[in-house]
C-alpha cells in the first residue's frame, strides 16, 4: 500500500481549483521520480506564508536518501560477495553471510519496486558501492585491497539474482 494509500489521501496531486498536477508522475508507481517531480512546481509558487524552497529541498532530499539507501545496500551485498568469492577456499563461508546477501538483495529490489527512475542510476550507483566494498572486504578478512578487483566483476543481473553466489 503506498504512503498516500495509508494515509486514505487520494495519491493524485491537485492544484487549489482540484485539477490533476503532474499527472504523467504517479506517486503509487514510482515515488522519488513524483519527489523530484514535485520539488520544481515548488519553487515557482512562492506565497509568502510558506517556505517553498525548503519544502523543494527536503522533498529532494527524500529522494536523495533512497538513492543512499541503494548504494549501502549494494556496498553490502558487494562486500559480503566479495568475501564469499575470497574465502571460499578456506570453508569460512556461512549461512549468515548468505542471508546477508540474500537481505541486501530484497533491499534493492524494494527500493527499486519503489522508485524504478533508480535504475537509470544503477552504473553510478554500482560504481561507488563497489569503491566502498572492496575496503569492507579487505578491512574484513585481513587480506590486502590489492587482492580484490579493482573493478565489479559481476554485473547488475548477477548482483540482484538470488541464486547467484560467485564461484572461484
Amino acid at each position: 500500500m503506498s504512503r498516500l494509500a495509508q494515509s486514505g489521501r487520494s495519491s493524485v496531486s491537485r492544484s487549489a481549483s482540484g485539477a490533476p498536477l503532474r499527472p504523467d508522475v504517479d506517486i503509487d508507481a514510482d515515488f522519488c521520480q513524483w519527489l523530484d517531480a514535485q520539488a520544481a512546481p515548488l519553487r515557482r509558487h512562492r506565497p509568502a506564508f510558506l517556505d517553498w524552497e525548503n519544502v523543494a529541498d527536503e522533498l529532494e532530499s527524500t529522494s536523495k536518501k533512497d538513492r543512499r539507501k541503494l548504494r549501502s545496500h549494494f556496498a553490502i551485498l558487494l562486500a559480503h560477495l566479495l568475501k564469499w568469492h575470497q574465502m571460499q577456499d578456506l570453508g569460512r563461508r556461512g549461512r549468515s553471510w548468505r542471508q546477508s546477501i540474500l537481505l541486501a538483495r530484497a533491499g534493492i529490489e524494494d527500493i527499486l519496486n519503489d522508485s524504478p527512475s533508480l535504475k537509470r542510476t544503477l552504473d553510478e550507483s554500482l560504481k561507488e558501492a563497489y569503491r566502498r566494498a572492496r575496503r569492507y572486504a579487505a578491512n574484513e578478512t585481513g587480506r590486502a585491497i590489492d587482492k580484490f578487483p579493482k573493478d565489479c566483476p559481476w554485473r547488475i543481473e548477477q548482483l540482484t539474482s538470488d541464486d547467484f553466489f560467485p564461484r572461484a
